[in-house]
């Protein structure tokens, strides 16, 4: 091979390896009937990317092999447009369909030409973490366990609260109130936690981890660590505390 036509087709197994881990992040949730619902819109999307890219490789080896020369880069590019297309609106779909951690994810590819076809970061360009809000009951529940002390009741604590977020996300929704004369009768910002988001979106994370350990040293981004470096990230999202002390 020649030695640009071997980086082109080493930049382009890394990618593939990369879209694989992308979609196949669809394992880890909370319940058995939620895991297999979520696992069986995965792979409706993903068993026809993966065949086309299949065959698009092996149609591309046998191109060469009669030919005996090496498609340019050029030519590798044409060859693979039509399946990085049919994979990135594959991808989109999954995140519309499935959300969470894909949200994330998605943003990510959006922002990184370097590691994934062009293809993907298009279609995934404008994506936000915007989601319907929790249902208000459910919001006050939550808070009510979190922040209310043995004895006390709503009314103790918050003199107003507003059912309506300020914004609502994967992992959190934000919600205007103002404390009770007891606690200082300020104004206060309150961010609520999705119930189980975190053993979700973290359970993702580590389902790709575990398909990227393998391919260490054998492309030239570790996707295991930009994994790792993710599930770090995650979870500072998840740590409140920090995030309050920090403004």
């Amino acid at each position: 091979l020649h030695p640009p036509t071997q980086r082109s087709r080493h930049t382009t197994t890394m990618r593939l390896h990369a879209i694989a881990a992308l979609l196949a992040s669809a394992t880890a949730l909370s319940t058995p009937t939620a895991q297999l619902s979520r696992a069986a819109t995965f792979w409706r999307y993903a068993t026809p990317v993966v065949a086309k890219y299949l065959g698009q490789l092996a149609s591309i080896e046998l191109q060469e092999r009669l030919s005996g020369t090496c498609l340019s880069d050029e030519e590798c590019a044409v060859a693979w447009e039509d399946a990085h297309v049919s994979g990135a609106s594959a991808f989109r779909k999954t995140v519309d369909d499935l959300g969470g951690f894909y949200v994330k994810t998605g943003q990510i590819v959006a922002s990184r030409q370097d590691l994934f076809p062009k293809q993907y970061s298009n279609a995934l360009a404008g994506l936000t973490d915007f989601v319907d809000p929790l249902p208000s009951a459910e919001v006050r529940r939550v808070v009510a366990e979190e922040t209310l002390r043995p004895g006390e009741v709503w009314e103790d604590v918050f003199s107003e609260w507003d059912d309506a977020p300020l914004g609502a996300a994967s992992v959190a929704q934000v919600h205007r109130a103002v404390l009770s004369e007891k606690y200082g009768n300020k104004e206060v910002a309150v961010k609520v936690q999705r119930p189980g988001v975190e053993t979700t979106l973290l359970g993702d994370v580590k389902q790709l981890k575990r398909l990227a350990k393998p391919l260490r040293g054998t492309t030239p981004v570790d996707y295991y660590i930009v994994f790792q470096e993710l599930e770090s990230q995650l979870a500072d999202e998840f740590d409140f505390i920090r995030e309050a002390a920090a403004m």
